[in-house]
């Protein structure tokens, strides 16, 4: 009997043990979870809430919608996209690349409070949130560009702000290439994509051997499935006048992100005889279709009004596009 007692209370010590246990460990995960909800900034009946913008020279940061409502920055997005954005905040309008000029003057911007002053054609210091003019040979008169410093990344199937010129070298008839450019409303779709340093990665997996490289390289990446093809590191002393090699300031290797649907057509500025394509939308997160005009020089949308008075910047392209040597 002293033996069955002593077993008797052995387990039940032993079950007091194992239940102690775990309300210590259902404890800490309710503790872990509250944390991790308090760091997200999520609470019960609140929407979701993002961490606060460090602050950027010249560059305002909006805490919520109605301070953002407050700013000349209201008119100018809601020129640009239709609307304001219902989430994002806190907002600052330095995560925009791309800024059409004419829409800047309408909305009043103050220089150094609403936006820094423009530097000149180049950014001076790679580090910087600079306002410049400059970003590309390919890109249309009337805007500006605010420098991000690289390295830059690939998109897998995301809508991503862009721009197209309409064929400058007659090497887009298989494909269409699109410049990286937050701001500019105009958004492609990635789809099943692959991302590259350079072109010449691309080339060796796609086994394309020239003279067509870059026909031949849209034509064997959509038959083996893909949407698009992403570069994210590609030096070209053409496309980027700015650069280290045109300016001597560090860091300016490369200058944006190309990105490159295959299935498209550049010769139009559209990327499609019939217009834009599905692939092809605008406002913010694309949630308007794209009415596009052919007869424009870079692609366009209706939706997007300073798309229509866009004009081509003074550049015949002369050098041409340098698609295989670095």
């Amino acid at each position: 009997k002293f033996f069955e007692s002593r077993r008797v209370v052995d387990e039940e010590r032993h079950r007091c043990i194992l239940f102690a246990m775990l309300l210590v460990s259902a404890w800490f995960c309710v503790e872990l979870l509250a944390s991790r909800a308090e760091d997200a900034g999520v609470r019960q009946g609140a929407t979701e809430q993002f961490p606060t913008l460090p602050p950027k020279a010249g560059w305002p940061v909006f805490e919520t919608i109605e301070e953002l409502e407050a700013s000349p920055w209201h008119t100018y997005l809601t020129h640009v996209y239709g609307d304001l954005p219902s989430y994002y905040y806190p907002y600052s309008p330095v995560d925009l690349w791309y800024l059409y000029d004419d829409i800047v003057s309408l909305a009043a911007l103050e220089v150094d409070v609403d936006v820094p002053a423009k530097v000149g054609k180049c950014p001076t210091d790679a580090k910087d949130y600079q306002v410049y003019t400059t970003n590309n040979a390919y890109s249309p008169s009337g805007v500006s560009w605010v420098w991000h410093p690289y390295p830059y990344f690939g998109f897998p199937h995301s809508w991503v702000e862009v721009i197209h010129e309409r064929d400058p070298f007659g090497d887009e008839s298989e494909g269409a290439w699109f410049l990286y450019a937050p701001g500019s409303a105009m958004y492609f779709n990635t789809g099943t994509t692959i991302s590259f340093p350079t072109h010449e990665e691309a080339y060796a997996r796609f086994d394309v051997v020239g003279p067509q490289w870059n026909s031949d390289l849209c034509q064997k990446a959509s038959q083996q499935g893909y949407d698009s093809l992403q570069f994210t590191a590609h030096v070209d002393h053409v496309n980027y006048p700015c650069d280290t090699y045109h300016t001597g300031v560090p860091n300016l290797n490369y200058m944006n992100l190309e990105i490159v649907g295959v299935r498209l057509q550049g010769t139009y500025s559209c990327t499609s005889s019939t217009g834009a394509p599905s692939s092809v939308r605008a406002g913010w997160d694309a949630r308007s279709a794209c009415t596009c005009d052919n007869s424009q020089g870079y692609l366009n949308c209706k939706e997007v009004p300073s798309t229509h008075t866009l004009t081509p910047v003074n550049s015949t392209h002369e050098a041409g596009r340098p698609l295989h040597v670095l």
